[in-house]
């Protein structure tokens, strides 16, 4: 029963690294957004964002989806 819905691992990795991809482009799109409404408003991406802690969450997500993409690709290649 399960047989039929079975799927190999190099394409679960593919479909990571793809998705990952797509999250990181949004998150930069987004990225860019606040710093382009904080220069036109005089402010920073710190207020942008409320505070220190938010702005550097903001940056470890790009960071952690930039990861994840690559680590994906490392196991596609040694698959």
């Amino acid at each position: 029963m399960y047989n039929k819905f079975k799927i190999s691992n190099k394409k679960i990795y593919i479909t990571i690294v793809i998705l990952s991809f797509i999250c990181l482009m949004i998150s930069a799109k987004l990225f860019i957004n606040v710093a382009i409404y904080a220069d036109n408003f005089n402010t920073s991406p710190v207020v942008v964002y409320g505070g220190e802690l938010w702005n550097s969450v903001s940056w470890i997500q790009m960071g952690l989806i930039f990861f994840i993409g690559i680590i994906s690709l490392f196991k596609i290649n040694n698959n």
